[in-house]
């Protein structure tokens, strides 16, 4: 049963400015693992299409219940 975690991204540098932001995403692995990290890099992609492509997934960690997301 997959487990629901939030992943921290940040964009490349532009003119000295880095957007940082998180998303919520499903995943069967441990967190910071690599196959966590791709699993959380695909809904990366999926969510925000090519402009992600040059960003990159910082951190991924378990999200906790009754923060205010839906758990399925």
């Amino acid at each position: 049963m997959a487990s629901c975690y939030v992943a921290e991204y940040a964009t490349p540098r532009k003119n000295g400015w880095r957007a940082k932001g998180s998303f919520r995403f499903e995943s069967d692995h441990r967190a910071m693992s690599k196959r966590n990290l791709f699993d959380a890099r695909m809904k990366l992609l999926e969510t925000y299409g090519a402009d992600a492509v040059s960003w990159t997934v910082t951190k991924t960690e378990r999200a906790k219940k009754g923060g205010g997301a839906k758990w399925r």
